[in-house]
C-alpha cells in the first residue's frame, strides 16, 4: 500500500526536474604553456615571429591572450626590429596583434632606436603599426614624441601627429634640461636611415647652460 504514493512522489519530483532549464557554463580558454608564431615573406625567408611563455587561447572568439610577448620583425631575412609588451592579445594566425604595457620596439644596429608607448595595435599582413598611446622614440641623445603615430614598417617611417616634439641633448640623454627643444604640427622621420621632415609652423629652442637663455627660431 506504501509502493504507490512513493511513486506519485517519484514521478512529480522527476516532472518537477524536468522543467527547470539546464545552465550552460562557458568553455575554459585553453592554457598553452607557449606561443610561437612565424610567418615569411613572399620568398620563403623569415617576416616576423611572436612568443609567449603562456597563451590563452578562445576558440569562439579566435584570439589568444599572451603574457611577456616578444617578438622580431625581419627584413630581407635579417632582424631588424625587436618587439617587447606586457601583456598581448593576438587575433587568428596573427592578422591583429594588440601588445599592452611598456611596449618596446627597438631597431636593432650599432645605433639603436627605442620606439615606445603604452598601448600598440600591429597589423603584419599591412606592414603597420599604431601607436595611440604616448608614442616616444629615442636614441643616445634625443628623444622624439608626439600624441599618436603611425609606424610603416617596410617604408622606415613613421608618422608622428598631434603637436611633435624633439629634444636633443649635448651629452648623454637626460643629463639635465635638453639643449634643443622643436615643436611643430606633424613629422615624418625615417629611425633607419635618419632622416626627419617637420611640417610648419616650426618653432625651435636652443638654450645655453651657463645664462640659461636661450635662441629662439620659427620657420614655416
Amino acid at each position: 500500500m506504501r509502493l504507490r504514493p512513493l511513486l506519485c512522489s517519484a514521478a512529480l519530483l522527476l516532472a518537477g526536474c524536468a522543467g527547470q532549464p539546464i545552465s550552460k557554463e562557458a568553455p575554459e580558454p585553453f592554457v598553452f604553456r607557449s606561443l610561437n608564431l612565424r610567418q615569411q615573406d613572399k620568398r620563403g625567408a623569415p617576416a616576423w615571429e611572436l612568443t609567449s611563455p603562456e597563451a590563452r587561447y578562445d576558440i569562439n572568439r579566435r584570439l589568444a591572450q599572451v603574457r611577456q610577448p616578444r617578438g622580431v620583425i625581419y627584413l630581407r631575412g635579417k632582424p631588424r626590429y625587436s618587439i617587447a609588451a606586457q601583456s598581448g592579445t593576438v587575433l587568428g594566425d596573427g592578422e591583429a596583434i594588440q601588445l599592452e604595457g611598456a611596449v618596446a620596439i627597438t631597431l636593432l644596429g650599432k645605433d639603436p632606436v627605442r620606439i615606445s608607448g603604452d598601448q600598440v595595435r600591429w597589423l603584419p599582413r599591412q606592414d603597420l603599426m599604431l601607436i595611440d598611446r604616448r608614442p616616444t622614440a629615442t636614441d643616445r641623445r634625443s628623444r622624439l614624441s608626439a600624441r599618436t603615430a603611425r609606424f610603416l614598417i617596410q617604408d622606415d617611417r613613421i608618422e608622428l601627429r598631434g603637436s611633435p616634439t624633439l629634444q636633443q641633448w649635448d651629452g648623454r640623454l637626460d643629463k639635465g634640461p635638453a639643449a634643443v627643444v622643436i615643436t611643430t604640427s606633424s613629422v615624418d622621420w625615417q629611425p633607419a636611415a635618419g632622416g626627419l621632415v617637420a611640417q610648419g609652423p616650426v618653432k625651435g629652442e636652443r638654450r645655453n647652460k651657463q645664462t640659461a637663455s636661450g635662441q629662439v627660431l620659427t620657420a614655416s
